[in-house]
């Protein structure tokens, strides 16, 4: 903190799905750094199935009015188009993080209904209006179907928003190796565009509440 650093990590309410608990222990994460720092700006970064909370954060939690900047790294975009393609553990987790049971089975409606306001793809456009938003994905992602996610937001919602950036990996993947993980000329690139002003005695902190998906720490850096 002597350096105008702060770093938290958060377990993100485990493997939530962009879920209440999920939103809850995020947005509590950067409240709690907030009463150590002031904060002038916030960037939401989301991973994956992250993108879900980082969505919400960016637009409706207690800390977005801050929110200057949106990164969606390879994310879950659209909740019930990834639901009705899941199965396995991934099912039984979307099942268990909205209350559907039997988590064991496959139930479309109680889910769609279950999940009503947690779809990104169903925020209104009007939402974006001040938000800068870089979207990374890999072309040969599977996992997370650009066409489905990334690539429908863009569509949609890029032409509301204050900027929309869009950076592709050729033939990358949704894994760790060949992902938009790599893809981090992009991302400084898109944070160093619009550089708030600074001078002698004035520092601007930033927080970035990183969302995700995979089961590692999640970290709110400010």
């Amino acid at each position: 903190m002597e350096n105008d650093w702060a770093v938290v990590e958060s377990s993100g309410a485990g493997n939530g799905w962009g879920g209440d608990a999920s939103r809850l222990s995020y947005e509590q994460a950067a409240a709690w750094v907030m009463t150590l720092v002031p904060i002038a700006d916030v960037t939401v970064l989301g991973r994956s199935m992250g993108s879900l909370v980082a969505y919400w954060l960016a637009t409706y939690s207690e800390f977005s009015p801050l929110v200057r900047n949106l990164i969606i790294n390879s994310g879950t975009t659209d909740l019930i188009a990834r639901y009705a393609a899941s199965s396995g553990s991934d099912m039984r987790a979307m099942n268990a993080a909205y209350g559907v049971a039997p988590t064991t089975d496959k139930n479309e409606a109680a889910f769609a209904a279950a999940a009503v306001g947690h779809d990104p793809m169903q925020f209104p456009t009007g939402i974006w209006a001040d938000k800068r938003v870089l979207q990374l994905w890999g072309s040969a992602d599977t996992t997370v179907v650009p066409e489905a996610h990334g690539q429908a937001w863009v569509t949609k919602y890029g032409a509301h928003t204050k900027a929309t950036v869009v950076d592709v990996r050729a033939n990358g993947d949704h894994g760790w190796d060949n992902g938009s993980y790599l893809q981090m000329d992009a991302m400084t690139s898109f944070l160093t565009a619009e550089r708030p002003p600074t001078g002698v005695g004035f520092v601007v902190r930033r927080v970035w509440v990183i969302a995700d998906g995979e089961p590692t720490p999640v970290q709110v850096f400010v």
